[in-house]
Parts: C-alpha cells; sequence; structure tokens
C-alpha cells in the first residue's frame, strides 16, 4: 500500500522530518515549527488508482509516501525515492 502526503507550500523539510510530523499530528501531539499545511490521503491498495483536485496556493509543495519499506530496511518510501517536491505557479 500507499498513501499521499502533501506538505507546503514553502517547507525546506525532509521525508523524514514530515514523516516524524505526521506521527506526532497522528497521535494528537502539537507540532513546534512544524511542516505547515498538509494534506493526508489514506493508503490505496495494489490496483488502486487515486486522483485528487486541489486547489493549492503558490509555492512550493513536497508529496511523499511514509509507509515502511516492507523489506525491513528501517526506512520509509519516501526516503527510497517516492517523494516529489512540486511548485504551483498560480
Amino acid at each position: 500500500p500507499h498513501e499521499v502526503i502533501i506538505a507546503g507550500p514553502d517547507n525546506a523539510i525532509t521525508a523524514r522530518e514530515l514523516n516524524e510530523a505526521l506521527l506526532q499530528l497522528l497521535a494528537g501531539e502539537e507540532v513546534d515549527g512544524g511542516p505547515g499545511p498538509i494534506i493526508f490521503v489514506p493508503p490505496v491498495g495494489q490496483g488502486e488508482q487515486l486522483w485528487l483536485t486541489l486547489d493549492l496556493e503558490p509555492g512550493t509543495y513536497i508529496v511523499v509516501c511514509s509507509f515502511p519499506d516492507v523489506t525491513g530496511s528501517g526506512h520509509v518510501h519516501a526516503e527510497l525515492g517516492m517523494r516529489q517536491t512540486f511548485i504551483v505557479t498560480e
């Protein structure tokens, strides 16, 4: 399974920092100096597709999957390359 997490705009945040902030938020904890606005889309399974239409403010965003690697590497998918930065211009 994979999930979609979008943070931004204009956050200088790593995939691990985003994952840690997400875990804190899901546990009901406050995140000081956190990643700003977060859009979280629950997991999608094998063979499923996901389409999102979002009205985002201009800025730089990061989209990641923070699911753990099933091979036991101790990394989340985003740390293994499942991440993308994108810019909204209008």
